[in-house]
């Protein structure tokens, strides 16, 4: 039998994502608000966000203006903000703790904000 390299196919092995492999960031399935609570979470842990930022991203204008198509802010004070008339709800049930407060994350990130959420992230590390 003779085989042509067409009559095979193969793919490759999901990458996951590493928050310490940066080679991850980009080529990883998981989702965006996945990578923006992870992200956010270690700056918190860490001191490398400050409460000014906090309260910003507490913003629509502002969190519009780091992630161009997120609709809502990327943290609220509580599960229910921003829903409107909607049922839905936008924020993550698991806070991340800052200094004393809860603080919710929002779950409305898209792929096309990925990079912008990766440098926005960088930029805290330097």
């Amino acid at each position: 039998m003779q085989l042509d390299e067409d009559d095979f196919s193969f793919s490759l092995s999901k990458v996951s994502f590493d928050i310490n492999d940066e080679n991850t960031w980009t080529r990883t399935k998981t989702s965006v608000a996945k990578m923006f609570y992870q992200f956010i979470s270690l700056l918190v842990k860490n001191s490398q966000i400050d409460v000014k930022e906090i309260e910003l991203l507490k913003t629509k204008e502002y969190t519009k203006n780091l992630f161009n198509d997120c609709g809502y802010p990327a943290l609220a004070n509580h599960r229910e903000d921003n829903r409107g008339n909607s049922k839905k709800i936008r924020y993550r049930s698991k806070p991340i703790n800052y200094n004393g407060v809860d603080l919710y994350v929002s779950i409305e990130f898209f792929d096309s904000d990925r990079q912008a959420v990766v440098e926005w992230y960088k930029n805290h590390l330097s």
